[in-house]
């Protein structure tokens, strides 16, 4: 498919994430949690604690793989393990309040060094409730321009939604609720969208 881009033809990150989160291999991330897991600890996924989750090393080999032959292949873009492509994109899993701030930081000790164009954070979880219940950056963070996209799924990878807040081109930032990203239905009004002002 072609490269989605913004209104200043800049490319619309978001909709690449989602794009290439709708073709990850069903079977590679289901396997994870059995094969390449961690602890959900604290966390609760299927209503229960310590439960086995994919580790962030699943959803980077399949983020990896799937912008390498997009982009790179077909559209001659420069992707490399870090995930700089004039973005930076900071990629977690099933992670707590406490380890999303950690990340939250860490990606400004990036951006610092390398002068992105947009800075995100990705967090795939399974923990329920993650899309309704989102932990956001602090307003202090927000003005720094963070993007973040929490990508619930569930264990066998069929049934997956997305709720992020990131920055437009017009310097708002956009927020969405709970949008279905699989199964795919190509319909506009499957999750709620509004703007607020950058502060």
């Amino acid at each position: 498919m072609e490269i989605p881009l913004q209104t200043n033809k800049t490319v619309d990150i978001l909709k690449v994430l989602k794009s290439a989160v709708r073709i990850f291999d069903q079977n590679t991330i289901a396997l994870g949690s059995t094969h390449a897991y961690k602890s959900s600890n604290n966390l609760w996924v299927d209503s229960k604690q310590n439960a086995k989750v994919s580790r962030e090393s699943v959803y980077n080999a399949e983020m990896y793989r799937i912008l390498h032959n997009w982009l790179v292949k077909v559209r001659s873009f420069e992707v490399i393990g870090q995930w700089h492509l004039k973005t930076i994109l900071e990629l977690l899993a099933t992670a707590s309040p406490v380890k999303l701030d950690i990340h939250f930081e860490q990606v400004f000790k990036y951006t610092e060094r390398l002068n992105p164009l947009e800075a995100w954070v990705i967090h795939f979880s399974c923990e329920d409730d993650i899309i309704k219940d989102s932990y956001w950056p602090s307003n202090e963070l927000r003005k720094k321009e963070l993007n973040v996209a929490h990508f619930w799924h569930n264990k066998n990878f069929k049934n997956v939604k997305v709720s992020s807040r990131s920055l437009d081109v017009s310097g708002n930032f956009q927020e969405i609720i709970d949008e279905q990203i699989l199964p795919f239905y190509d319909v506009y009004h499957t999750h709620s969208c509004k703007l607020f002002p950058r502060v």
